[in-house]
């Protein structure tokens, strides 16, 4: 019944329109001029939404600076904790990093201002910079009226990548999942990567790969190279007795693959004049695995597990002694523990989930959690011990030409001039 009645009221109104328009012809103008009208704010409506909120933002900051006639500014969002200098971190791995890059931005042209992660409340001078470059967790608590170029540094394996890896390694040797990671959860990475307008990555190009079929956009993707001080990190004379294979790693555990290490190694050692040290920071899983944190608690394997301070003299004495680096990693971004080892003029076995492009004249490559390739890898190198010196010598080359200091700065550089030309942030000094 309700459907009869509104056909009726339709062709009611019809009739009168019809009728209205037949005796009133300006009344017809004007409706086709308010209909015309209605469907030009429509597309005009539809056209500002669809137009590139980097290219406002763009004409918002150029048109402020020509006004203002100031010097463009960019923003470094880190740690605190590591920029002060009594920290023993201040000048070491992530400590290092923000220093160079905020000198590096500096002496693009940029009046730079710093602020840490923990900080969570930033000032205008933080969110109102022409460029931003920052760590995830702050990417996400930036204001939406931030109109600056945005850098984020990803620090690690796509987050869906990474998460994946983890739940099939934890399957696989039936442990505990380690604690989410300081760097932020999946949907928090997920969530900086939408936001940010470019991806700063330390990978190489299965890493890159990693994140483009993940939906990243190439033309987002910034590359660079992790880097180590090459003259703290220096090769040595004086060699162990034996053949010596040493693991050096932060939060040693599933992530760095200690599963796989431990059983292949207890498949391959039978006497051999070989050991396997296994340095680094305990986890959870290392205790189930091991233990103990300190002593042999398996045949040829020797364990001292704390956090090491940074720089800690003996311990780089240590790894200078050893033979072999191994790491074999299941996700990471060039792990500044196996570029130490490396610039300590060892060979390498490593996965290429690691990050790193180390050439295979001194770099054995393994699939993540085989038992089977570690194995071959140690008797392979065992196998070469009389020339192994001719290999530390490449490997501490490779680390001289592509992960020194002087090599991060030059292509830091180069990304924020490429940015600023970009984004049309007019530097005086480039």
């Amino acid at each position: 019944m309700d459907e009869i009645i509104k056909k009726k009221l339709k062709l009611l109104a019809a009739k009168y329109i019809r009728k209205t328009f037949l005796y009133n012809p300006l009344a017809f103008l004007r409706a086709q001029i308010q209909k015309q009208r209605r469907l030009f704010i429509r597309e005009t409506w539809l056209m500002r939404r669809a137009f590139k909120r980097r290219s406002c933002r763009l004409y918002t900051r150029i048109s402020k600076k020509i006004r203002s006639n100031a010097r463009p500014t960019a923003a470094l969002i880190f740690s605190r904790t590591l920029w002060n200098p009594d920290h023993p971190l201040h000048l070491h791995g992530s400590g290092r990093m923000q220093k160079e890059a905020f000198s590096c931005l500096q002496n693009a042209g940029f009046t730079t201002y710093f602020a840490g992660e923990e900080d969570h409340i930033y000032p205008k001078e933080i969110t109102g910079a022409d460029l931003i470059v920052t760590v995830v967790l702050p990417m996400n608590e930036l204001p939406a009226t931030a109109s600056g170029a945005t850098l984020l540094y990803t620090c690690n394996t796509h987050a869906i990548e990474r998460e994946r890896r983890l739940h099939i390694a934890s399957k696989k040797w039936d442990l505990p999942l380690e604690p989410e990671s300081s760097r932020g959860t999946r949907e928090q990475n997920l969530l900086a990567y939408e936001r940010s307008d470019y991806l700063l990555i330390a990978e190489n190009d299965l890493g890159v790969k990693n994140f483009l079929s993940n939906g990243v956009p190439e033309n987002k993707i910034k590359r660079y190279n992790n880097c180590v001080d090459i003259g703290i990190w220096t090769p040595g004379d004086l060699k162990r007795s034996k053949f010596t294979y040493v693991c050096y790693a932060s939060a040693l555990g599933i992530r760095k693959g200690l599963p796989a290490l431990i059983e292949a190694w207890k498949n391959w050692y039978a006497g051999q004049d070989a050991e396997l040290f296994l340095l680094g920071t305990p986890t959870i899983v290392s205790d189930i695995l091991l233990g103990c944190r300190k002593g042999s608690p398996f045949s040829g394997i020797h364990i001292d597990l704390q956090t090491y301070p940074a720089q800690f003299k003996p311990l780089i004495e240590f790894l200078k002694s050893c033979h072999i680096a191994v790491l074999p990693t299941l996700e990471d971004a060039q792990p500044s523990s196996l570029l130490e080892m490396t610039a300590c003029g060892l060979p390498v076995i490593t996965t290429t989930e690691s990050g790193v492009e180390f050439e295979n004249e001194f770099c054995i490559y393994v699939k993540p959690n085989s038992i089977e390739d570690l194995c071959e890898a140690f008797e392979s190198w065992y196998e070469r011990r009389d020339r192994i010196q001719d290999f530390g010598i490449k490997a501490r080359m490779f680390i001289e030409n592509n992960h020194s200091w002087p090599i991060f700065r030059r292509h830091f550089r180069d990304i924020i001039l490429k940015v600023a030309l970009e984004w049309g942030i007019m530097l005086s000094a480039n």
